[in-house]
């Protein structure tokens, strides 16, 4: 789940002092909070320049639980939502003839009423809600009354079904006499003005989840495909191309590896863990991001070496074990430099970066030490290998 949360101006927190709350222990909670964010793999971000707001990340599904050890902790010092009802009237019991208002019959005869948030400044975007946090405020209401059975409808003049937009005014229409409807409406008022805002309160279901997972497992499939296409025209055999996907699929399944291992790190070797800033790390877009990264920086250097190799081969109709040790041992200096300069920048990055880029950072430190070795140790040999293969296959068919 990821909840930003706001702070009054006035009640401001540091951000070591937020994120030292979080990861307290949290007693009387429930089950699957009692340690609050403790191997909930937290991630703290401060948003804007202001130190007022933050997003919190972690493992917990259920957002309304965040929400509550949110509020719980934070209490008073978080900023609320002010809400006024206005313009309260009943709806007429049927439509005049020649209204062009589109009314429909379920609500003739209800109350209708305009709902305004704000936390004191029109220009205020975290004062305003969405058409469901707006939708789901009004069904509350309606259930704690007793009139959970009853129709309602929200519009803005600038809503469109589907956006995500979120607008200071609703109108309210409710399928409820007048004193019913100020009786469901002075209780939204009423709970509304002491509910901390959330301006972001989300969680990846499973459904949403399993598409990440596969729109990720295409993208890398893709950029595998296009890779070998590419040096397959570079270099004039497919067998390159091949040999270098061996390479990135073995980067990508040690950087897949080390950052399942983080896990079994931290609940097994804690010390160990907290000297090198390891987390539960888990695969989410940015550590996807961090992989394609890496495929491109090892590939890189394995156009390189393969550079090197297709010069020494000359016109020599064959790849032999003497032209790929030549290469590599010529192109060594500057795998070294080029790898302990990146691997530098990346440590930097992973110790200094801060929890936005964490796991990021840490996916590139263990790719960039994969890819290094990969393309001498896992694309040339797979490149030999290829190349004998085919030579055996030609004499075959001769």
């Amino acid at each position: 789940s990821k909840v930003t949360f706001v702070f009054k101006q006035d009640q401001t927190i540091p951000y070591a002092a937020v994120k030292e709350e979080l990861e307290a222990k949290e007693l009387g909670a429930s089950e699957e909070i009692e340690f609050g964010f403790r191997d909930k793999n937290l991630s703290l971000v401060a948003v804007g320049e202001e130190g007022d707001r933050y997003t919190v990340s972690s493992t917990i599904q259920d957002v309304e639980a965040v929400q509550k050890l949110l509020h719980g902790r934070f209490g008073e010092s978080l900023q609320t939502y002010h809400v006024h009802l206005q313009n309260i009237h009943a709806l007429p019991a049927a439509e005049t003839e020649g209204e062009e208002t589109a009314r429909t019959d379920r609500f003739a005869g209800g109350t209708a009423a305009q709902l305004d948030f704000s936390l004191g400044s029109d220009s205020d975007e975290d004062g305003r809600v969405s058409f469901e946090t707006a939708t789901q405020l009004v069904q509350d209401a309606l259930e704690a009354t007793g009139h959970g059975g009853a129709a309602s409808a929200l519009s803005n003049i600038e809503f469109q079904v589907g956006s995500a937009r979120r607008f200071s005014q609703w109108d309210v229409q409710l399928a409820l006499p007048e004193d019913q409807a100020r009786e469901v409406l002075s209780h939204l008022e009423e709970i509304t003005n002491d509910s901390p805002i959330f301006p972001l309160a989300n969680k990846i279901g499973g459904r949403v989840a399993g598409d990440m997972r596969s729109d990720a497992i295409a993208a890398i499939a893709i950029s595998f495909i296009g890779i070998v296409v590419y040096i397959w025209f570079r270099f004039q055999r497919v067998i390159y191309g091949f040999a270098a996907v061996v390479a990135l699929v073995h980067d990508v399944l040690i950087t897949l590896g080390i950052i399942g291992l983080s896990a079994f790190v931290v609940e097994n070797v804690p010390l160990l863990a907290s000297a090198l800033l390891i987390e539960k790390f888990q695969i989410s877009l940015t550590i996807v991001a961090a992989i394609l990264t890496i495929i491109g920086y090892s590939l890189n250097d394995t156009i390189v070496v393969f550079d090197r190799i297709r010069e020494v081969k000359g016109k020599s109709p064959k790849v032999t074990a003497e032209m790929i040790n030549t290469s590599i041992n010529q192109t060594l200096s500057r795998t070294l430099l080029t790898s302990l300069t990146t691997l530098l920048t990346v440590i930097l990055l992973y110790s200094l970066g801060g929890d936005g880029i964490h796991g990021f950072a840490f996916a590139l430190v263990a790719g960039v030490m994969a890819g290094t070795y990969s393309s001498i140790f896992i694309a040339s040999p797979a490149l030999l290998s290829m190349s004998r293969l085919a030579e055996w296959i030609d004499a075959r068919s001769a």
